[in-house]
This record gives C-alpha cells, sequence and structure tokens, in this order.
C-alpha cells in the first residue's frame, strides 16, 4: 500500500501551530492524493482515506490524529510525543 497525503495548513486560530496530511479529494481538485495498492503489474485507488491533523500546543509535547475512513467505518488514533 502507498499512501499520496496533500499538504494543508490550517488558518483557524485552534490550530494555528499545526499541519494537515489528508488523503481527502478536494471537489474540482486534480491531485492524485489517495491510498493505493500497488503491485508490479497495476496499482488500483482503495476506498480507504486517511486524515492526520499534527500540531504543537506547548513545549512539552506534539500531539497528532489520525482518521482512518472505509466505507462507513471510522478508526480514530492519537499519539502524543513528548521530550
Amino acid at each position: 500500500m502507498t499512501g499520496v497525503l496533500r499538504f494543508e495548513n490550517p488558518q483557524d486560530k485552534q490550530r494555528e501551530r499545526g499541519f494537515i496530511l489528508t488523503s481527502l479529494k478536494q471537489s474540482g481538485d486534480k491531485g492524485d492524493e489517495g491510498i493505493y495498492y500497488v503491485t508490479k503489474w497495476f496499482t488500483i485507488r482503495l476506498p480507504i482515506n486517511e486524515h492526520f491533523t499534527v500540531w504543537y500546543r506547548r513545549q512539552a509535547y506534539i500531539k497528532s490524529k489520525l482518521v482512518i475512513k472505509c466505507g462507513f467505518l471510522e478508526f480514530r488514533f492519537f499519539q502524543l510525543i513528548t521530550p
């Protein structure tokens, strides 16, 4: 599996020090973002979407959130990185 992610810089004040990496396509966008199954013979885009949100709140930690959607199922993962 291969993930092609698009970088977003959110402008709202809640995430002013963070960024987003997503495989979701924007309407009218011609990008290649998505999750792909790649073999020697073919490549197919899977019906899975990833959305990473990473932000820096204080000097003490970095927090990240990963949301994976596959059809009607949604999985959420959180990670806290402390120095």
